[in-house]
């Protein structure tokens, strides 16, 4: 964890500007990474946002469970850490937002943590682009009849090698 550096500060000037005339007390999540593609290094600030999932080398999946910052918007003036995270070649880095473990089925279950890790651990070896249609294939399967409760935003990166630190 590092305090400062350029995502941390772009990160608090947007919260300040944010926070500025937020009468309705609205706060966003913000995952801000940069992947730097010689090395695999991922410096991210996770601004409230849900933890990333990494399928190492297509053998485990991993939740990155570091402590989040407050999301933007929520208080003026908050200090942002940065975190780092190594990938090996081969390892995929996944990203979604909270409308995927916070689904809703029509019994009022939620699709969850568990469940999400589940399929991408049985979808381990896909595509970005496989593996992107399959959690969501799922998630629309799990609330076939509700209105999304929340935005459904997923990604998934794979990174392919080069000099690793």
């Amino acid at each position: 964890m590092e305090r400062g550096g350029p995502l941390s500060s772009i990160i608090y000037d947007v919260n300040n500007v944010l926070c500025r005339d937020n009468g309705a007390d609205l706060f966003i999540t913000v995952w801000l990474g940069i992947l730097d593609l010689k090395t695999g290094v991922v410096e991210y600030v996770n601004a409230g946002h849900e933890y990333p999932v990494i399928s190492v080398r297509g053998e485990k999946v991993e939740v990155i469970e570091k402590d989040n910052c407050p999301p933007l918007a929520a208080m003026e003036d908050t200090e942002f850490n940065t975190e780092k995270l190594q990938l090996r070649s081969g390892d995929d880095l996944f990203l979604y937002t909270d409308g995927v473990p916070e689904a809703k089925a029509s019994d009022g279950s939620r699709f969850g943590m568990k469940k999400l890790v589940e399929i991408l651990g049985n979808n381990i070896n896909k595509s970005p682009e496989e593996l992107v249609t399959s959690v969501k294939r799922e998630v629309d399967i799990f609330q076939p009849t509700n209105d999304p409760f929340d935005d459904v935003t997923i990604m998934s990166v794979v990174w392919k090698g080069g000099k690793q630190l």
